[in-house]
């Protein structure tokens, strides 16, 4: 009677087979689900530029779904006009997923080659040393009911470490933070950041306000050297323009002196409004014009030594 038991060669070829079909399987459904990942984050997002009215501000090259982490990722992404656009970008990755928007993770990393700029971005990059702009930064959004969780990092070697954080409360029950987004990406590209108090003034109140600058050679770059005296008046006279103090207040002499602590050893300046009660942006704006903003926001400045 012979034995129906596989031989070990038989065996051996047996596994052999299971494991190349199961890494068949793997492969195929890994490339399954990046090009299934791929169509659909690429008409989410494509969806959602157009929404926004964003389409002649916002060009990329293509866009990516990594398998591994779940990411759509926008290659070659340009900012403003298409051929000389405000800020350019190697990649944009959206570690939350579109389905979980207006919920954003957003990691960036500027695009250092040479390709040309808008001429207020090159004049800018100019003024602080460099000739293209160079690193990486990480911008996180949650809305939790009728207030808006935000942080910005950005890391740029030579020039330094940017880190600002926000926190808003909504006050119009039609608010859409859709068109805020929308509304405040257009302004960045257009150089017209100041409409956004007038657009959202008696919608959106400030709770708190956090920034902090780690200087790394941009200070020395865009700080003329003069002496101690005209320092002081060219600060106060931009603490002034600004509204945070009026030129002759104990407030602007106070700032100055801050100021001045940080050009002359530049470490570390750290910047925050925390009002004990939610400002409007239309009372924040209103404050500046009156040269009164650092009195009545509960704002602090300090220079590290």
């Amino acid at each position: 009677m012979h034995s129906t038991a596989p031989t070990p060669h038989r065996k051996q070829r047996i596994m052999m087979i299971s494991a190349i079909v199961g890494l068949l399987l793997v492969c195929i459904a890994f490339f399954a689900l990046k090009y299934v990942g791929s169509r659909y984050t690429t008409q989410i997002i494509t969806q959602q530029i157009e929404e926004s009215g964003l389409t002649p501000l916002i060009h990329y090259k293509k866009i990516t779904f990594d398998t591994l982490t779940l990411s759509p990722v926008m290659h070659s992404v340009s900012i403003g006009n298409q051929r000389y656009p405000w800020l350019r970008f190697s990649k944009i990755t959206f570690n939350a997923l579109p389905i979980n928007y207006p919920q954003l993770d957003i990691e960036f990393q500027f695009d250092d080659s040479q390709q040309p700029l808008a001429r207020d971005t090159q004049r800018l990059l100019a003024i602080a040393g460099v000739n293209q702009l160079t690193g990486h930064g990480r911008f996180l959004s949650k809305p939790n009911g009728n207030n808006i969780d935000s942080t910005l990092t950005l890391t740029m070697p030579h020039l330094g470490q940017l880190y600002l954080s926000t926190n808003l409360d909504i006050l119009d029950a039609d608010f859409s933070l859709h068109e805020l987004r929308s509304d405040l990406l257009a302004s960045l590209a257009l150089g017209q950041l100041d409409a956004m108090p007038i657009l959202y003034g008696e919608s959106v109140a400030l709770h708190k306000l956090a920034l902090r600058f780690q200087d790394n050679g941009l200070t020395k770059q865009i700080w003329p050297h003069s002496q101690s005296n005209e320092k002081r008046l060219l600060v106060k006279s931009i603490i002034n323009s600004i509204g945070l103090a009026a030129y002759d207040s104990p407030q602007a002499e106070y700032l100055a002196t801050q100021f001045e602590n940080f050009l002359a050893n530049p470490k570390q300046l750290s910047f925050s409004m925390l009002p004990k009660k939610a400002i409007k942006l239309s009372s924040l704006m209103k404050f500046s014009q009156e040269k009164s903003l650092y009195l009545k926001s509960d704002m602090a400045l300090m220079a590290k030594q």
